[in-house]
């Protein structure tokens, strides 16, 4: 998992690449203790991953936080540095706030997004009663 990040930190290229291209020409057996990762690999990491999302969400937040009750958070749209699934971005607007309020207690969300993300339906869900 850790050459994974690496790759995306290092490489700054998908996954695919990461795991196709840019470990081939890398010492990831020397560094990282990791003998044969491929493309196969890549993808038992990605479903442990998303198996694992969000335990692994709810442990960052509860680190970061120590306990404490956090009412606000603020949010910027960088979708056009990084975008990758095949979710549109107006889909994953009222999932996401739905779950910063259910999952982590957010009760006022400052969000800031394109066109590309935010349309009539979401602008709607953002004002009403659900969300401040």
């Amino acid at each position: 998992m850790v050459q994974i990040i690496a790759g995306r930190i290092i490489a700054q290229q998908s996954r695919n690449y990461s795991a196709n291209q840019w470990m081939k020409n890398q010492d990831i057996e020397g560094v990282f203790k990791v003998s044969d990762f491929n493309e196969d690999s890549l993808y038992a990491n990605l479903d442990w991953l998303s198996k694992n999302q969000q335990q692994i969400e709810k442990k960052i937040f509860e680190y970061r936080y120590k306990n404490k009750k956090i009412k606000e958070l603020f949010l910027y749209d960088v979708t056009s540095s990084y975008i990758e699934g095949n979710t549109g971005n107006t889909k994953t607007v009222t999932s996401q706030l739905k779950k910063l309020k259910e999952t982590f207690g957010i009760e006022r969300v400052i969000f800031v997004g394109d066109k590309g993300m935010i349309k009539s339906a979401q602008i709607d869900e953002i004002i009403s009663d659900k969300y401040k």
